[in-house]
């Protein structure tokens, strides 16, 4: 009979190690997949926190790019606007050609900055034909 009851405790101490052993193994495991899926969430929550900054930059960027064209359109409206006052305050004279001194002095500059002299009166520069049917 002692022989007998040695068997059953050492059954029973099997037993209860095979027992302790799975259960250490099972805490393992789950400690194991709890890290794994606290690590996947990190690296979830890490890129959601690089999108949504990424999107608020291209929001900021857009918006300072909304708002330099819109001033650049309201700067040129202001100039237009004030261009056409200026205009209905100083309209252009009726006859814009040149007078008679005016024109004269025009092609005295034209002559001297080409280098050239001064024409007689009625004369025309370069041996063009003055008369009709001089060709």
């Amino acid at each position: 009979m002692f022989y007998s009851w040695k068997a059953a405790l050492v059954a029973a101490a099997l037993v209860l190690a095979v027992a302790l052993g799975w259960r250490v193994h099972d805490r393992i495991f789950e400690s194991g997949r709890r890290a794994c899926a606290l690590e996947y969430a990190a690296l979830a929550d890490t890129a959601a926190r690089r999108a949504r900054e990424a999107a608020e930059a291209r929001a900021a960027r857009d918006v300072a790019a909304a708002k330099a064209q819109a001033a650049a359109r309201l700067a040129q409206l202001s100039r237009r606007h004030a261009l056409d006052a200026d205009i209905a305050r100083r309209p252009a004279p009726a006859d814009c050609g040149l007078d008679a001194v005016s024109l004269g002095l025009l092609n005295d500059a034209i002559r001297t900055g080409n280098g050239t002299s001064p024409l007689a009166a009625g004369s025309v520069p370069g041996g063009v034909p003055t008369g009709a049917r001089t060709d």
